[in-house]
């Protein structure tokens, strides 16, 4: 017998068949097992992320109802391109500065000073549309940034 995750009538929990949220369904006598998450957005999220890699979902094909994933991406890879193009401290590397390297992608940023670096790692099918951009053999040390951080740098830089 199958389980589906089930919502129970005016509670305020979610049922979910699986008790570990590893990757893997329960299996033989555990089949039938049930645990408890409680409600909240994150749970639920990390929930929906685990089912999608469960089920090998495509995520670029994943919508929003108005755009998918792999739009966003082409959209955020496009405006990078022009972006950095327009920049006259941009560089392209397909070399970290410790030396690693990322199989099918490169790295292109703007700035190498620490506390100011933009960068995002781009496919390699990317690199020759990106030829005025000047190459170098490392890219500079980065200074830790996360995604945030870009974001912040971008609005205290552009908008």
């Amino acid at each position: 017998m199958t389980t589906k995750p089930q919502k129970i009538e005016g509670g305020k929990k979610d049922w979910i068949c699986d008790d570990t949220l590893s990757g893997e369904m329960p299996s033989g006598d555990r089949r039938n097992e049930w645990f408890v998450i409680e409600e909240g957005k994150q749970k639920k999220a990390n929930f929906i992320n685990w089912l999608i890699k469960f089920l090998k979902v495509d995520t670029n094909k994943i919508s929003d109802g108005y755009h998918t994933f792999e739009e966003l991406y082409d959209h955020r890879i496009a405006l990078w391109i022009a972006l950095c193009e327009d920049h006259c401290d941009s560089w392209k590397s397909r070399t970290h500065s410790d030396g690693s390297k990322w199989d099918g992608w490169f790295i292109m940023g703007i700035y190498s000073d620490k506390g100011k670096q933009l960068t995002y790692h781009l496919p390699d099918k990317y690199w020759k549309r990106c030829e005025g951009i000047p190459t170098l053999s490392k890219a500079p040390e980065y200074d830790g940034h996360t995604p945030n951080d870009v974001i912040k740098r971008l609005k205290t830089i552009w908008i």
